[in-house]
């Protein structure tokens, strides 16, 4: 439930245990649980990130120059919406991440990882994934966030 700033009764304003601050267009104090803004009072809900898996794994041959890809669902399971995504990693040359939103289910976003195995030799390669939430504008911070992915590149000889 929204409350408009220009609604709140007298009552309202009794039990009122937070203030907006400052300017014209900010809004009076907002009943606990509840902050401001666009200059209305909102509940304080959280995102909350949930990754479907915090490990992907690859395998190729040494004797393959092959670009190999898997997806991490990424889901807002919280009661405030996410703006995005953001995402780091450390290894260079064999890893790709991109991020996507799902159109479909706006609260769903796609991390895409990406591994190319040209000139690597036989061996085993890790990295780690940082993914983070971001709120909306005014919101508290995305529980949950950052998250991590394990990556494991296994190349056989």
């Amino acid at each position: 439930m929204r409350w408009s700033c220009s609604s709140l009764s007298a009552a309202s304003v009794a039990v009122l245990l937070s203030s907006c601050g400052g300017s014209s267009s900010s809004c009076p104090p907002c009943p606990a649980n509840y902050i401001c803004a666009n200059g209305s009072c909102w509940p304080a809900n959280t995102a909350s990130l949930q990754l479907a898996t915090h490990d992907v794994e690859f395998t190729a041959s040494v004797t393959s120059d092959v670009s190999l890809s898997k997806t991490v669902v990424v889901t807002d399971n919280g009661s405030a919406p996410l703006v995005g995504l953001g995402a780091s990693h450390l290894a260079s040359g064999w890893i790709e991440v991109s991020l996507a939103g799902d159109t479909l289910h706006p609260s769903e976003w796609i991390v895409w990882v990406q591994i190319h195995t040209s000139g690597l030799p036989a061996g085993t390669y890790t990295d780690e994934i940082s993914v983070w939430g971001l709120p909306m504008s005014g919101y508290p911070d995305v529980e949950n966030s950052p998250q991590s992915i394990s990556v494991t590149l296994s190349i056989l000889p």
